[in-house]
């Protein structure tokens, strides 16, 4: 199995929205660095007010769950990564732990997304 390495600190915002049914609400800010030590490390840099203590178990989940078999990162092993948790909110009654997952998700999918004009092959880009 590969292993993921993180070069350089990265930046990724995921929000879960749903207003349909029974809303739901989940939004997280995450910086994604190397680190020395092995596997993933999280460290939190947020209030109870933005990401309340319930729901830390559910950030820790949704991007650990990127490692596992049918997800986007299943090909690699994650190694010396350290996820800061910088930014988030939650609604009184609308967020709950499956949002808040997924929005973790989404978060960290976003911070190792190429930067737009790599993606798509413009001049200048590594892959261009």
């Amino acid at each position: 199995m590969k292993k993921l390495l993180i070069q350089r600190a990265t930046t990724g915002e995921g929000r879960f929205i749903r207003q349909t049914g029974f809303p739901r609400f989940g939004h997280v800010m995450l910086s994604v660095e190397p680190s020395s030590g092995s596997g993933l490390t999280f460290q939190w840099e947020v209030s109870p007010e933005q990401i309340p203590e319930m729901f830390k178990d559910a950030v820790r989940r949704g991007v650990s769950r990127m490692f596992e078999p049918g997800a986007k990162f299943a090909q690699y092993e994650p190694d010396g990564i350290l996820i800061r948790v910088v930014g988030g909110s939650s609604h009184d009654t609308d967020s709950n732990e499956g949002s808040f997952e997924i929005a973790a998700m989404e978060a960290f999918v976003m911070a190792l997304a190429p930067p737009p004009d790599e993606a798509a092959g413009l001049p200048g880009s590594s892959r261009g």
